[in-house]
């Protein structure tokens, strides 16, 4: 059965923007059939900026809600230069992106899209891995697309917008759709938007022609029937989800758009040619991640892209994180949180630290007899080495258990998580580690293990990256590999 994505674009230009109620609205509109959230880089209030921030705000809300398609907007009639257009484009999950194709008369505004804007915003777009959406306003703006297409990469196929309903663009006749239909390319997918919509039926000709997308929400049109404005998104959301449902198609959900964009590998193919095949990617990890968890992510990046290359240097936390703040490496993966100036720290992994002890009778007496974890202040520790993620993370862990750190009987500090565990096992003392790291000996009785306080309690690990510089595609192509290691364990 043919499916058709549902995009919202859900706030209107110049109102206030509530995060937690937007993410609580788009979360039902992706439950009844919405797969694409569309939004514009804004402040609080609505105004258009160049600062992120509160953009990542209401995505991240989103995002723990729904697994929705991300698309940044690279539009909007403002000030700002096509630098500070393209800043969306840095937020990490961002899966498509508004690709303005001309200059024109925008309501009472000029919007303005030079033949350089173009060129800048789509490879600005294809240089993060990102699915353009060609936004088009007129017929001319197709052959626009067509001349910078010619000139360097596009990914095959093309996704194109059709806007119709703005002062100045064009309006949402049958003929118009008919002809504008005509002029796009035959191998390129294609949907439309209806601003000021104030019925059904163009939308409903649009799907009967073929569109693989329709856009609906606030920050085009409120209409729900005649003298009916909506109060949510998600009630236009459903009008339509009726729509096409009486049309004996069916809403697309967010991974099947996914499929139907080709998100997954379409991007990551544009640029082989341009890629060399000693291409390198250097990425610091510290212990964990780097001994237990990067063979497989490292194999898949192998098996997927197998021209490129990558360098691999284990360090501490602290190491890794500073390796990213001076770009002396491409990508990081850490155990902690600390420069929050220069690095962005995306979650992959859920950890759980643990207590690991000999497997001897004293021990085995502490396992079946203590209650809590005072008597680590009784028993000589093994610690990783100042600067590690796990340590720090152990130590703040202590202390919510009410432990005192300067009184444990710490006998040693080492970097090396295989050496503590055999030197646990030759008795010398317990450790706090990641129960991954313990999983094999654990699996084999050589140690035991003992919960790190009355409630479970796991510490993320995270991939890091410079977000003052541009993402490498190469880093773009971890970064998606390790989400999908997470969704995988999820």
């Amino acid at each position: 059965m043919r499916k058709v994505i549902i995009s919202l674009a859900p706030v209107q230009a110049g109102t206030s923007v509530d995060a937690v109620k937007l993410a609580e609205d788009v979360e039902k509109s992706v439950k009844l059939g919405a797969a694409m959230c569309h939004l514009h880089c804004r402040k609080p209030d609505g105004s258009l900026t160049p600062d992120i921030s509160y953009m990542s705000e209401c995505f991240d809300e989103i995002l723990k809600r729904t697994d929705v398609v991300v698309q940044a907007s690279t539009g909007g009639v403002s000030d700002m230069n096509i630098q500070d257009r393209c800043n969306p484009l840095d937020y990490p999950k961002v899966e498509s992106a508004s690709l303005n194709g001309g200059s024109t008369n925008l309501g009472e505004a000029v919007y303005i899209n030079s033949f350089d804007d173009i060129r800048y915003c789509a490879d600005a777009v294809y240089k993060r891995g990102i699915l353009p959406e060609t936004e088009v306003f007129d017929i001319g703006m197709l052959h626009n697309m067509a001349v910078v297409k010619s000139e360097q990469p596009f990914a095959d196929p093309m996704l194109f917008n059709l806007v119709f309903g703005h002062k100045g663009g064009m309006q949402p006749t049958p003929e118009m759709l008919a002809a504008f239909r005509s002029f796009v390319p035959s191998d390129a997918l294609w949907g439309v938007t209806h601003f000021g919509r104030d019925n059904w039926t163009f939308l409903a000709a649009a799907i009967a022609m073929g569109a693989t997308v329709v856009r609906v929400g606030f920050e085009d049109s409120h209409y729900l029937a005649e003298g009916v404005d909506a109060e949510y998104n998600w009630q236009v959301v459903e009008k339509l989800v009726n729509l096409i449902r009486a049309m004996g198609l069916e809403p697309a959900t967010p991974d099947e758009a996914r499929q139907m964009l080709n998100l997954e590998q379409l991007i990551y193919e544009a640029f082989d040619s341009d890629v060399a095949s000693n291409s390198c990617i250097k990425i610091a990890a510290s212990t964990i991640p780097a001994q237990y968890l990067l063979p497989d992510i490292l194999s898949r990046y192998s098996s997927m892209y197998p021209k490129e290359q990558f360098e691999l240097v284990e360090s501490d936390s602290a190491g890794v994180i500073r390796a990213v703040s001076e770009r002396t490496v491409d990508i990081g993966f850490a155990g902690t949180i600390l420069d929050k100036k220069s690095c962005e720290y995306v979650p992959f992994f859920d950890d759980e630290l643990i207590i690991v002890m000999p497997n001897n009778e004293k021990y085995r007496q502490i396992k079946e007899t203590e209650t809590g974890i005072e008597w680590l202040e009784q028993v000589p520790i093994i610690m990783r080495e100042q600067g590690s993620g796990t340590r720090k993370e152990a130590e703040k862990q202590l202390k919510r258990e009410g432990i005192d750190i300067r009184k444990l009987n710490v006998v040693a500090n080492m970097e090396n998580t295989e050496v503590i565990k055999q030197s646990v096992k030759k008795g010398i003392g317990v450790t706090i580690i990641s129960k991954l790291a313990a999983a094999e000996d654990l699996k084999w009785e050589n140690v035991l293990a003992y919960p790190l306080g009355e409630k479970k309690r796991v510490r993320k690990l995270y991939v890091v990256y410079n977000k003052e510089y541009p993402r490498t595609k190469a880093v773009k192509k971890m970064m998606k590999i390790a989400e999908t290691f997470k969704s995988e364990l999820e």
